[in-house]
């Protein structure tokens, strides 16, 4: 989706889709995303101020989030009382912990001098226009060491009835997105309630979410 569409979500506080707690599947799979050897940084691409930061940052990993709304930025820190100092590096304005560090700006723009070992996408892909999505998944590998893995959650649903966000993103078109440079491997696929109003009012009541552990292939 547009930037602009998510800014203006943020700026009227219209965040319905922020969840009060850690995400179950994260939680149900975290042991996929600790591999011995691996350094446990994480990066989580549109981060917004998802809680799920929190459950990676006890588990024991440094967070590295992306997120173009400084208002969500702030709102992270203060909201879970965590001290912070805030810079500009580049493009980025940086809100940095101890061992959290969000990067506020274009996702597409961000480099990283220490590559992170895995990746987190909860409800990144599925905000994405899809015209982006292919752009978003090869700035995968240039963010990541060449033995990462990335856990990815996508929804699926008849978008026939009711126009995203979040949109579904069905295996095929997962597997198109990432097949070049990743395994790709379905972990879990569940029926979920919908409890977005817009989506309820279209006849959307259900969707099936599904998640996916990528590895990344060893280079050719």
């Amino acid at each position: 989706m547009e930037k602009e569409f998510w800014l203006d979500k943020w700026t009227e506080n219209s965040i319905g889709f922020h969840q009060s707690s850690y995400h179950p599947l994260l939680v149900k799979r975290i042991d996929c995303l600790e591999t011995k050897g691996l350094e446990k940084t994480i990066l989580v691409p549109l981060c917004g101020k998802t809680l799920d930061m929190i459950f990676l940052k006890e588990k024991g990993f440094k967070v590295i989030g992306s997120e173009f709304s400084e208002v969500a930025c702030k709102d992270f820190f203060v909201e879970n009382n965590i001290d912070f100092q805030m810079k500009t590096e580049g493009d980025f304005k940086v809100f940095e912990s101890k061992m959290i560090t969000l990067y506020c700006g274009d996702y597409f723009k961000l480099e990283l001098t220490n590559k992170a070992s895995y990746l987190y996408d909860r409800a990144a892909i599925v905000a994405l226009d899809p015209k982006d999505r292919q752009r978003y998944a090869q700035k995968h590998s240039d963010l990541l060491v060449p033995t990462a893995k990335a856990l990815v959650l996508c929804f699926e649903y008849d978008q026939s009835k009711c126009e995203g966000p979040p949109f579904s993103v069905e295996e095929n078109l997962v597997t198109k997105y990432f097949k070049n440079d990743f395994d790709i491997e379905l972990i879990e696929d569940s029926e979920i309630e919908i409890g977005n109003p817009r989506m309820i009012k279209a006849g959307v009541s259900k969707a099936s979410q599904k998640a996916y552990l990528l590895n990344r292939k060893a280079a050719q």
